[in-house]
């Protein structure tokens, strides 16, 4: 098919509207509990232990039952008795009412001809539709085990990836399928490709029954040859489905839609309906003239619904008309900008023609996401955040966005088509926006004041109550740009990177890089044998997180891990986050020398380099923090937040928190020492209070971001301001003021990786960096650089090991590093001159201790450790002549002379038990 001339399309600012926020999970499974229509009203949905229905009994549902459902504004709401005796009926009687919905199920007897009766009530002008009880095989309420972590179908207040919603925050799926699953229903997915192979999807992909696969015939003569399966516009040819990487976002999508019921994973908000695959973006960029082919494409197959989880900040012209002109309903995500779309629009959600919805997102308990769109011009919202769905190669992952929102919709649109096949778009619109749950939290923020409910969709039937729950969010609302009226609008390759500076979080002051602000407080230290407790917190001015110490700030023993089939991501107690990709049954870090174990029970062990040891639940809850000797501290948690933290010799430290906002109180230790947290009305901490009544005050700008670190004596001893404006800087720090008083400012230039920094006297530093945010190249102010180049491993990792270093005056070091990071040799200036001088070596065992080195000049130190857990260093031990090795097996007492040896010695367990009361290992004696 000749395509469009892309020389005069202009490109769209396109990527997809989503952002993961961790890992696949395995397969469900099991799903067949069988249920019919709803017993209840849309009130009691979400009732547990619903009766399952004798299956004798009702087997025969489709040919007996009929539901009839009455025209709002019909004042008989009653059924004509003589259709009875004229169809000459066995059996014909009302078996249920739902008065609320205008609803009655008639039986007839299973020998009576249902077809007739249909036909009979269909001349009833009370009546708005007739149909069968259609029997909705497993649908109603899926016992699938896995089922419970869709809270986007069914929200029962149950905990998902460590969030615990709010019961009923959802879009009312199970209800609705008791009336639609989307059967005869195509929806088009204008997006990346689809992965049409994956078991949740294979079956609900469409199908051209006109064209004959693999031919290389246009059969139907579309134009098209061998669009079986929908059409790539991006690359021109019949395969909608190109790779992992490149049409992951489709996928995801396709998977929220439609995924089957197939006893297996996920269920989509209509199983039955089949996903049209209109692939125009290429991995995170297409053109206006694909879009606009492929809508002109999809018309032509008949198809009235698309969800268009894409966009760009352009008002595209020839999109827009594309899309008025097309007849077609557009599902569209209403940006990620997390500003007011009237004056942050997102295209095409914020074109001005009828036949669009604008999706924005809400999370698990019904508050708008902070990353989302909002304004009168968004139409509604659905559940976008820690998102379920389907991901290339049988996968399965979570993200977030508001392209998940739209999916959501259109998946309603789906099951209000097929419910209503003469329905037309604008109607379908209608239903959907006119029946939405109105909630306070959303009523001056989105145009329809509500979430969707697909239920109250279908049977034109909106809940009479206001939802008036206006509290705090699940916090997990987090994408990879955010703030109001962000340019970087969507999830592309810009997650990666922002994952790379969330690894940087926790390094103290401003990192040149990211314009990221960071300090570690310490507010309580208690000694403890083996692991000194310290209550701290770290604050990171680019994490959007809201913690138990609100938006910015990680408590000291906060920690989370979320994993899944694939990748899993952890983030320590310091803000930062640690990336592994599962490789066979491996976890391979991704930029950190950290390693990652998960257990069978979906537990999880994180090891950094130099052993010291992190536990995770099988919540994804950090539990214990453990030193290389051993020594644990003990982490417990209730409803999700940390109750109390136990250290090595068994002492509680407890933790309060308020009942208003559920964020951090206090903290006491065994001694009744506390720590105390005050928050203004924004829930951002402003005041902290020490044991000894000393205070740290804080002041944010209208962002949210830290500005003021105020002392106890009311001194500002650090000031802090941002470029909120849209652009490459936004979000970043660009000046600050010191405890000394001097001024410094910040200036990036993010295409070039170059930061320029200023002082008050006018003196510049540039700093450069490369894509794993480490420094390059620092210029100084009289001229002089320092630079540095950094090792790739044997598998083209990049962990920021230095493998050389110029000095401001012109000196070159080089440096040697094995597999694990460790530097094993190190060349100075004058030995590279030298050649009669040596470079420096090092030697290391499996635990990553140094065990002998090597100077300049060829003497030798070695150091031995315990045995059993070769975490004790015993022994430092140096040649008297420098050049001897040494073994420590030997019992010669005359070789062992030939050294100088330093000893070491611990306390044992239970000396340390009876000594200090404690278990404690690897206490140095003095």
């Amino acid at each position: 098919m000749r395509k469009f001339n892309k020389t005069i399309a202009k490109i769209l600012a396109i990527v997809m509207l989503t952002i993961q926020i961790t890992s696949a999970i395995n397969i469900f499974t099991d799903a067949t509990n069988v249920n019919v229509f709803a017993e209840n009203n849309t009130n009691e949905k979400s009732k547990p232990n619903k009766k399952t229905p004798d299956l004798e009994t009702e087997k025969y549902k489709e040919k007996t039952d009929i539901i009839i459902k009455y025209k709002k504004e019909s004042k008989n709401f009653k059924i004509d008795d003589n259709i009875k005796n004229k169809l000459k009926l066995k059996k014909f009687k009302i078996k249920k009412n739902y008065k609320n919905q205008r609803i009655d199920i008639i039986e007839i007897d299973k020998n009576d001809n249902i077809n007739n009766v249909i036909e009979e009530l269909k001349k009833d002008p009370n009546i708005e539709y007739v149909q069968p009880n259609y029997p909705l095989m497993i649908l109603s309420s899926p016992n699938d085990d896995k089922f419970i972590s869709q809270w986007a179908l069914s929200n029962t207040g149950q905990e998902v990836r460590g969030k615990i919603g709010r019961s009923s925050v959802d879009i009312n799926s199970v209800n609705a399928w008791d009336l639609s699953t989307g059967e005869n229903v195509v929806i088009g997915v204008l997006d990346s490709g689809i992965d049409v192979n994956h078991s949740e999807l294979k079956e609900n992909i469409y199908i051209n029954q006109k064209e004959i696969p693999s031919n290389g015939i246009d059969d139907d003569g579309n134009g098209y040859i061998d669009d079986i399966n929908g059409w790539n516009f991006a690359d021109d040819v019949s395969t909608v489905y190109t790779s992992p990487e490149e049409d992951v976002h489709g996928t995801y999508i396709a998977g929220i839609i439609a995924a089957g019921a197939n006893g297996e994973g996920i269920v989509g908000v209509a199983p039955k309906s089949k996903i049209m695959p209109l692939k125009f973006i290429s991995g995170t960029k297409g053109y206006t003239s694909d879009a606009i082919e492929a809508i002109e494409y999809a018309k032509n197959m008949g198809v009235k619904i698309i969800n268009a989880s894409f966009g760009g900040t352009d008002n595209n012209i020839a999109l827009k008309e594309a899309m008025a002109n097309s007849g077609i309903l557009f599902v569209c995500s209403a940006g990620n900008r997390g500003g007011d779309s009237n004056e942050f629009p997102v295209y095409p959600a914020s074109f001005d023609i009828p036949n669009i919805i604008s999706v924005g997102s809400i999370d698990c308990m019904g508050i708008l996401a902070a990353f989302s769109n909002r304004g009168n011009s968004v139409d509604v919202v659905a559940p976008g955040t820690n998102i379920l769905s389907t991901i290339p190669e049988q996968g399965y992952d979570y993200y977030s966005g508001t392209s998940l929102s739209a999916a959501f919709v259109s998946g309603i649109a789906g099951l209000i088509q097929s419910y209503l096949p003469q329905s037309s778009i604008t109607e379908i619109k209608n239903r959907i926006t006119n029946n939405v749950v109105k909630c306070e939290a959303l009523r001056n923020i989105i145009g329809s004041k509500g979430r969707v409910d697909a239920f109250a969709a279908l049977t034109n039937s909106p809940q009479e109550t206001i939802d008036t729950y206006n509290g705090l969010g699940a916090g997990d609302d987090i994408l990879a740009v955010i703030g109001e009226g962000s340019q970087d609008t969507w999830y592309t390759t810009d997650e990666k990177a922002r994952n790379v500076e969330r690894f940087h979080y926790g390094e103290g002051g401003v990192n040149p890089s990211s314009g990221n602000y960071s300090v570690t407080c310490t507010d309580m230290s208690i000694p403890a044998p083996g692991f000194q407790v310290n209550i701290s917190r770290t604050y990171n001015s680019r994490d959007e997180k809201v913690t138990v110490l609100g938006r910015g700030w990680t408590f000291g023993f906060e920690g989370k891990s979320s994993d899944g089939s694939y990748t899993v991501y952890i983030n320590l107690p310091d803000g930062s986050t640690h990336v592994f990709n599962k490789n066979g049954d491996k976890y391979v870090p991704e930029g950190t020398r950290a390693s990652y174990i998960r257990n069978a029970d979906k537990s999880g062990i994180l090891t950094t380099k130099d052993q010291y040891k992190y536990g995770f639940d099988t919540n994804g809850y950090m539990v214990w923090m453990e030193d290389k000797n051993g020594n644990r501290v003990t982490i417990n948690y209730i409803n999700g937040k940390i109750d109390n933290i136990i250290d090595t010799v068994g002492r509680i430290y407890k933790l309060e928190y308020y009942t208003t906002n559920g964020l951090l109180k206090s903290v006491t230790d065994p001694e009744l020492r506390q720590v105390v947290y005050e928050y203004n009305d924004k829930n951002l901490l402003v005041k902290v209070i020490d044991p000894n009544s000393q205070t740290l005050q804080y002041e944010y700008d209208s962002a949210k971001y830290l500005t003021k670190l105020i002392d106890g004596n009311e001194h500002s001893f650090q000031i802090l301001e941002y470029n909120h404006n849209m652009g490459e800087s936004q979000n970043k720090i660009c000046k600050t003021i010191d405890a000394a008083g001097e001024t410094w400012s910040y200036t990036y230039d993010v295409t070039n990786r170059k930061t320029t920094i200023s002082n008050s006297q006018n003196k510049q530093w540039t700093y450069e960096f490369d894509a794993a945010m480490y420094t390059t190249r620092i210029q100084d102010p009289e001229g002089r650089f320092e630079v540095t180049n950094y090792w790739f491993n044997s598998n083209n990792s990049y962990f920021g090991d230095i493998k050389s270093k110029i000095d401001r005056n012109g000196n070159l070091t080089l440096y040697d590093v094995d597999n694990s990071g460790n530097i094993i040799g190190i060349t100075n200036p004058d030995q590279i001159t030298d050649p009669n001088k040596g470079k420096k070596q090092l030697f290391y065992d499996e635990k990553n201790n140094l065990i002998k080195e090597i100077n300049e000049i060829g003497h030798k130190t070695f150091y031995i450790y315990d045995s059993e857990t070769k975490s004790l260093l015993l022994k430092k031990v140096q040649p008297l002549n420098g050049i001897d090795e040494y073994d420590d097996n030997s019992s010669d007492l005359a070789f062992k002379d030939k050294f100088v040896i330093t000893a070491y010695e611990y306390y044992t367990k239970s000396e340390a038990s009876q000594l200090f009361n404690c278990n404690a290992a690897g206490l140095l004696k003095k």
